[in-house]
């Protein structure tokens, strides 16, 4: 990143981090919301909570991750 302000990078970097904290946050809310099993019983709730815990925690988890790939890369080019 040659020719970038490292100050800018800094900042960039974290608010990379806060954002993946964010989205862990998120998925940790939802998580407790799919966890309760007084919303609604039988073979659509376990269909749900299978699609969540496959496909969707997985999918917020790793953007989170993304992020905090990002921000260590522009923390290193600062």
């Amino acid at each position: 990143m040659i020719g970038a302000d490292p100050r800018v990078l800094r900042e960039m970097a974290r608010r990379f981090d806060e954002a993946a904290g964010g989205l862990d946050g998120v998925g940790g809310a939802v998580q407790v919301w799919v966890d309760r099993s007084d919303i609604w019983a039988g073979l659509d709730n376990q269909l749900f909570r299978r699609q969540w815990e496959s496909a969707g925690a997985r999918s917020v988890a790793g953007a989170a991750a993304v992020l905090e790939r990002y921000a260590a890369v522009l923390r290193a080019n600062a």
